[in-house]
């Protein structure tokens, strides 16, 4: 579902947010809420991201640049964010936008004369959502058994997918911009592009098309003080130099209206190598994240298997996805 408006809150959590994520947590957890950051960004100023992309499960969506003819006099192209997408963080320390999409020069349907070319953050969240659907449409059909993929129509079960695990399996597979934003240089996990560019090739396995191994846990239950561990077993017999991904999400219960610590339900991901010897945590940290509704560890080089940890100290559903070439 696509939501291409907004309006300025600086990042407040607002009476607005508690109803969308009281509606999202409670009865629509199916559903992924998309909505457009903002286009407040110019001059870089933080934490203008629009509301509702500010609340804790909406799917906030900055624009990247265009790409090929589409790019148009002194613009650097797709790699590049779109100066004017607003920027995070929520007043409380959430990153957003959640990830990026081309959302610069879009032919789009226009009422009345056709079609025409717009720009804006409204034109790339409809860009996340079609993927979005599409991620919904690959789990229905089949692709997948219970905890695997297997990367060929109907190879698998029909899943129901939950809203947390699009909102998972769009982020595991963004990747970082390479420029930044128009001319000035960024980097992921920061809140001018969030985790990064829409990839959905990196994202889901397509059997003779690419190699991605995904694990995948919809929507499993995890009580208060439990620690869940998942053991990745990693092969590169075949060549393969891919990353590892994990990325944790899930439909948090509404915070306070102008909450400075609106995380109701504190899930922690975080990954150690087999000897114990090292330890990596998400969203570029280099310790375990107290502030967002979804995390991210990215491992750039695999030479041995891991256990992945994911603690709880509430009581909630959560939707954990692996990510790997394995």
């Amino acid at each position: 579902m696509n939501g291409s408006w907004g309006r300025s809150y600086k990042g407040v959590y607002s009476s607005f947010c508690r109803d969308y994520d009281n509606l999202l947590s409670s009865t629509y957890s199916n559903v992924l809420f998309i909505v457009s950051a903002g286009n407040t960004g110019i001059g870089g100023i933080p934490s203008i991201i629009q509301n509702p992309s500010d609340c804790k499960n909406t799917f906030a969506v900055g624009a990247t640049l265009s790409y090929g003819k589409y790019i148009r006099s002194r613009e650097k192209g797709i790699e590049y964010l779109a100066d004017y997408s607003s920027r995070g963080p929520t007043s409380n320390g959430r990153i957003k936008p959640n990830i990026v999409a081309p959302g610069h020069f879009i032919l789009a349907p226009n009422a009345g004369v056709g079609a025409r070319y717009v720009s804006g953050t409204s034109m790339s969240s409809p860009v996340v959502a079609a993927s979005a659907s599409i991620v919904r449409q690959y789990f229905e059909e089949g692709w997948c058994n219970t905890m695997s993929c297997c990367g060929t129509k109907g190879c698998g079960v029909t899943i129901k997918p939950s809203g947390s695990l699009l909102k998972a399996i769009l982020i595991n597979g963004a990747q970082p911009l390479t420029g930044g934003v128009q001319s000035i240089p960024g980097s992921f996990h920061d809140n001018n592009q969030g985790i990064g560019q829409l990839n959905l090739l990196n994202s889901l396995p397509l059997s003779e098309v690419n190699n991605v191994g995904l694990i995948l846990i919809n929507d499993r239950k995890i009580v208060n003080g439990a620690e869940h561990e998942y053991i990745i077993n990693v092969d590169t017999s075949n060549g393969c130099t891919s990353d590892l991904r994990v990325t944790l999400a899930w439909y948090d219960a509404p915070g306070a209206v102008g909450c400075t610590h609106c995380v109701m339900n504190d899930l922690d991901l975080f990954i150690e190598d087999m000897h114990g010897s090292e330890m990596f945590y998400p969203n570029g940290l280099s310790y375990r994240n107290k502030k967002n509704t979804a995390e991210r560890i990215r491992v750039p080089t695999l030479t041995e298997d891991f256990f992945t940890h994911l603690y709880c100290n509430a009581d909630y559903i959560c939707i954990p996805l692996t990510d790997c070439t394995v």
